[in-house]
């Protein structure tokens, strides 16, 4: 049997007209070869190098049952008419080629140990990858295992976008995403033998063992993509290794992409259809909004509810677009809302500001805010709030590797803000330099509060905002070359040269400006310091640009400095500005201001300005006029017309930094109370807030590098006067207005009636606050301008007999309210007298009085706002005093403390169950009883002897004793009076047959009747109270009555009575009860709510009995009290 190396499919027909597959599958039949003859066989050529190679490698059928693109030539070479399956086999047949040419490769990414940042794309990534590592290979398996609750969910899209296989792993347990991986290594090894290629992303050390096994035992080729962290053993596996740092460095920044397309991409969405209303639904609304959005990252940045819509922005427009579908046709407080995408051109919103009282407020401008002056970048314009920040750092280690630097830098950042880029270079004199890009002006802030000057390696690093706004370097070059020509040798120290330049021309020049220079001037170290030199051939050069124009044309004069204290009057200054801005189209230089003044009102010597060295600065004069305004341009101060420039808004500060910031403001406060006249130089501010308050200022703790811009901050407190070095800082006109306000009503709280004529001011000022009264030291020039802007509710100015005076304004108390205090009386009289010597601390009668009475003593339940004001409503009962050391101390009056005094001693006479005691041994008893000794001054008398309305002493000279005073018989002849001045009977000594004294009248019974004097030489009259006749008629109506009467009822009894209404009021109270409580010695009341009785005493009743119709447990006390 004859073999042949050829394959069947190349035999061929003759003649060609049956195809080659259908005679490969023919049958003949034993007929058919009887009848035919058989052809002539050919001749079996050799076969070729080409498909011996692939019958070795099992490419030919039946070997594997493959085929190679050899035979696959040969046959549609053996046969032209190959039909169109035949061609597209012959396509499929050189892929197929390719396929077994190529070696397998299969990516494992440990993803938890190596992240790609959010600023990267990880399709990126992905991509840059396969771009690298996929020369002569094939991707067999592209596999990454992770927990994807800690992975960044818009990563996890990408990935799955770019076809790598997910796999998720909780993490239950330490290293699960690890083993995982290890489990698809070993997988792809025994599927795909060598040659075949393994690339891992990892710098974990716990993959070492895999890797050394699919090397050396498994013959694969083992590419490594590690982190910095990773250690050498790991490294030492792996056949070729690369940085997974470096890679990263090559991916484009995804939010700079993003910021670049925003014409195309928005971040901010419109909700309209917002419910109106005030400050409350304003603040409900934007919480219910901030709850929907704050999933996508959202934020409130306006609330417009007259219009009733507001501004939502949000970090990508990705978030942008999941929100607007969340807030599709959402109901908000009632309201069904529409959302879109809100596309700004011009307009851009505020953001929060600090306004003078501390608190956070949103607010929208038509345009961008000018921020020309300040060293904070522009809010709403490069640089700004709404868009990207660039901050410089400096005194970077120049030891570093700059890629290493910018790695530190950006850990460092990260980790307090959102950082969107960094980037660190090496300038031409060795020295590192670093850029920090954050979104907003807020994470800018944030940054300096907390890098700023922090120790990064063996220096301190130095925060600033890239300048945007740089001076002409023209200008800049000629100032220079000025200034040191002006030296003879053409050089000075570095430091020297700071100096003189901003004190010569009011601004400053930065060294990198100096750098730029190296055809002007050189800056070259010397062992003294840095040194700046001339260049040589400049010396004789002189550009002249600090020649100052002549005083006609001194309106763009270029060297601003402080105006000179003026004591001219408002009303004078305001028509004085009015008319140079009429004559210099409402725009005037501060600093010419003289000038032009002189020459358009021919007063060289400003006589009408009035200037006076003691005064108050021109400039600050100028900031109180209410059509006027000053405002910064650059390096120029500017008067104009308040309409024409709007007032200006505090500097954004970040909402973190906020409460720093009103701390400071406080103490700035403080601090130029404590000055000369409220005002200090600039440049000994940080001097003296470290003498003050012992601590550094360290501007950056607020999130800024300059002084100045902190000061922006606080427009509405602090006010920079001047330019360059000789700038002055002093509070605010409004804030000089606050401070004259406390300074008074501190002046009129020292006063008993609260009120003082302006005359006596100055001499009450001095003896209050110890120090000489003078208008100057509040920003003003005369007295009724401070006057005048006062607060009605706290000091009213009025005149009384045609003087000018102040007063604190009190509020009228209700008649429950002065009822209130009256019982406030007896409750001060109640809790001192358990003190000793009845007072006490001023600051601890609150507690005292909770700890008492179990209640809160709360002052604006009497009508006052403070409780000294409370106390000096009872005058008759508690005074305020001070002792030795200035202590504020409260304690009872001395006719308080002498009753106080007689209800001690009948109880210590009582306790000792004796008539009399000796008086060392009283003085014993009180001790021991009391806790403290009897003093006799404090109640009005030197000695015992001298308390005789109290006390007697009776007994032997050599050994007194001390009796109490019986005034049970003053009770009696008070009852006596009454009846007989209600019975109109003549005289009291024949009624009751015993005399009554004057003394007794005027003194004793003061509560029951008055005694006047009748006409000249007619004696004098005695006659009752109005209350106590108002007691007759109560007598008279209960007696009709049965002696006792409903409390509700006793209005309409009265009136039927006696044809006349009941007033309280009358008699200071506001109801009929508080009435009948104030004659207790008539009546007395029983019972509560309707069933409250007002009962009248036995002896008034015509009924027997030796008591007042009280109980006897009563009647008891009360006897005991009066003996």
């Amino acid at each position: 049997m004859t073999s042949h190396w050829s394959d069947p499919s190349l035999a061929t027909d003759g003649g060609g007209v049956a195809p080659a597959a259908a005679r490969r599958h023919s049958l003949l039949t034993p007929a058919d070869l009887e009848s035919e003859a058989p052809p002539p066989a050919p001749s079996a050529p050799l076969p070729t190098v080409e498909w011996v190679e692939a019958w070795l490698s099992g490419c030919l059928p039946g070997r594997d049952g493959a085929e190679t693109a050899s035979t696959r030539r040969a046959s549609a070479a053996a046969d032209p008419d190959a039909d169109a399956t035949d061609a597209d086999e012959v396509r499929s047949a050189k892929s197929d080629s390719v396929c077994y040419q190529l070696q397998p490769i299969g990516v494992f990414w440990d993803i938890e140990n190596c992240q790609v940042p959010r600023r990267c794309s990880a399709a990126d990534f992905v991509s840059l990858i396969r771009e690298q590592f996929y020369t002569n290979c094939w991707e067999a398996e592209f596999m990454c295992a992770c927990d994807v609750s800690k992975v960044f969910p818009p990563s996890l899209q990408q990935l799955n976008d770019a076809q790598v296989n997910v796999m998720h792993v909780p993490a239950t347990s330490k290293n699960a995403a690890d083993e995982k991986v290890k489990q698809s290594l070993r997988r792809f090894s025994d599927q795909y033998p060598a040659p075949a290629t393994v690339l891992l992303i990892t710098g974990d050390m716990n993959f070492a063992p895999d890797l050394t096994f699919l090397k050396h035992r498994k013959k694969h080729r083992v590419i490594l993509i590690h982190n910095r962290q990773a250690r050498p053993a790991l490294l030492n596996c792996a056949d070729e290794r690369h940085q997974f740092d470096d890679l990263l460095a090559r991916l484009p920044d995804v939010r700079q992409q993003e910021s670049r397309g925003g014409d195309r991409l928005c971040c901010h969405l419109r909700l309209t259809g917002l419910p109106s209303g005030g400050a409350g639904r304003k603040s409900k609304v934007v919480n219910e909004i901030q709850k929907l959005v704050y999933n996508c990252g959202g934020r409130v940045e306006r609330v417009n509810l007259t219009a009733g819509d507001a501004i939502i922005v949000f970090p990508s427009p990705g978030n942008a677009a999941r929100a607007k579908h969340r807030l599709h046709h959402v109901v908000i407080c009632g309201s069904q809302t529409f959302v879109q995408f809100h596309y700004k051109t011009g307009q851009r919103s505020r953001p929060s500001r600090l306004s003078s009282s501390g608190e956070v407020a949103m607010v929208q401008e038509s345009g961008p805010l000018s921020a020309e002056g300040r060293g904070s970048p522009a809010v709403g314009g490069p640089g700004g709030l709404d868009g990207p920040v660039e901050l410089t750092v400096t005194n970077l280690d120049a030891s570093r590797h700059p890629r290493d630097a910018e790695k530190v830098l950006y850990d460092l950042a990260i980790r307090h803000a959102k950082v969107e880029s960094v980037s660190v270079y090496c300038q031409s004199d060795g020295s590192l330099v670093g850029t920090i890009s954050v979104p907003t002006l807020y994470d800018s802030q944030a940054l300096i509060a907390e890098m700023h000057r922090a120790v990064v390696g063996t220096k301190r690093i130095m925060l600033a905002y890239a300048r945007t706004d740089r001076p002409d370097p023209y200008k800049i070059r000629t100032q220079v070359i000025r200034l040191l020509n002006d030296v003879p040798s053409g050089q000075l120290p570095l430091v020297k040269f700071m100096e003189l330049y901003e004190q010569r021309f009011h601004n400053t020049v930065s060294i990198a400006d100096l750098f730029r220079m190296r055809e002007t001037v050189t800056v070259v170290d010397s062992s003294s310091g840095r040194v700046i030199q001339l260049n040589p051939m400049l010396k004789t050069q002189d550009h002249g640009c600090g020649v100052r124009p002549p005083a006609a044309s001194a309106c763009a004069r270029d060297d601003p400095s402080v105006l000179p204290n003026s004591d001219v009057a408002l009303e004078e200054l305001e028509r004085v500005v009015r008319h140079l801005l009429e004559t210099h189209d409402g725009l005037l230089h501060l600093s010419s201001l003289l000038d032009c003044y002189a020459a358009e009102f021919h007063d060289p010597a400003l006589a009408r300005l009035r200037l006076d060295p003691a005064a108050v600065c021109l400039e600050h004069l100028i900031t109180c006029l209410a059509d006027v305004r000053v405002v910064t341009r650059g390096q120029d101060k500017l008067v104009v017309w308040a309409r024409d420039s709007p007032e200006d808004e505090p500097a954004p500060v970040n909402p973190s930094l906020q409460q720093k910031v009103v701390l400071f403001s406080r103490e700035v406060v403080d601090l130029l109370r404590a000055a000369p006249r409220a005002r200090m130089p600039f440049n000994r501010f940080i001097p003296a807030y470290h003498h003050h308050f012992g601590r550094q200022c360290r501007v950056s703790d607020y999130g800024f590098t300059r002084l100045a811009d902190l000061f922006d901050v606080l427009p509405q407190i602090v006010q920079v006067l001047g330019c360059g070095h000789r700038r002055v800082i002093t509070l605010t006109p409004r804030a000089q207005e606050r401070r004259f306000l406390s300074d008074l009503l501190r002046v009129l709280k020292a006063q008993h009636s609260k009120q003082l004529a302006v005359t006596a001011l100055p001499q009450a000022f001095s003896e209050v606050t110890g120090r000489e009264f003078t208008v100057w030291d509040y920003g003003a020039t005369r007295l009724h301008t401070l006057l005048s802007t006062v607060n009605g509710d706290s000091v009213v100015v009025y005149k009384q007999d045609g003087d000018l005076r102040v007063a604190i304004p009190r509020r009228e108390q209700t008649p429950e309210e002065m009822q209130k205090t009256k019982h406030f009386a007896t409750e001060v009289k109640e809790l001192l007298r358990h003190v000793p010597f009845c007072q006490m601390q001023f600051n601890k009668f609150i507690p005292a009085y909770h700890h008492h009475f179990g209640r809160q003593c709360r002052v604006s339940d009497y009508g006052f706002g403070k409780l000294a004001e409370l106390f000096e409503a009872v005058p008759d009962t508690v005074q305020v005093t001070s002792d030795e050391d200035g202590e504020k101390l409260i304690q009872l009056t001395r006719t308080a403390l002498r009753s106080v005094l007689s209800d001690q001693l009948v109880t210590l006479l009582q306790n000792a169950g004796v008539e009399s005691v000796g008086l060392e041994e009283l003085c014993a008893l009180f001790l021991r009883e009391f806790g403290y000794r009897l003093n006799p001054t404090l109640y009005g008398g030197a000695t015992m002897a001298q308390l005789r309305s109290v006390v007697r002493l009776g007994g032997a000279p050599d050994a007194p004793r001390v009796f109490l005073v019986n005034r049970q018989h003053l009770r009696q002849a008070a009852v006596n009076v009454r009846t007989l001045l209600m019975e109109q009977v003549e005289q009291h000594g024949r009624r009751f047959q015993r005399a009554l004294s004057l003394d007794a009248l005027t003194g004793d019974l003061q509560h029951v009747v008055k005694v006047e004097a009748a006409s000249p030489g007619g004696g004098r009259v005695v006659s009752l109270l109005p209350i106590q006749l108002l007691a007759r008629d109560v007598i008279r109506l209960l007696r009709r009555h049965g002696n006792r009467l409903l409390v509700s009822a006793f209005h309409s009894a009265y009136l039927a009575e006696f044809g006349v209404a009941a007033r309280p009021a009358q008699f200071g109270f506001h109801s009929a009860l508080a009435l009948l409580e104030a004659i207790d010695d008539t009546v007395f009341l029983r019972g509560r709510g309707a069933q409250r009785y007002v009962h009248l005493l036995r002896e008034f009743s015509g009924e027997g009995g030796s008591g007042d119709g009280r109980p006897p447990a009563k009647q008891e006390a009360r006897a005991a009290g009066l003996q």
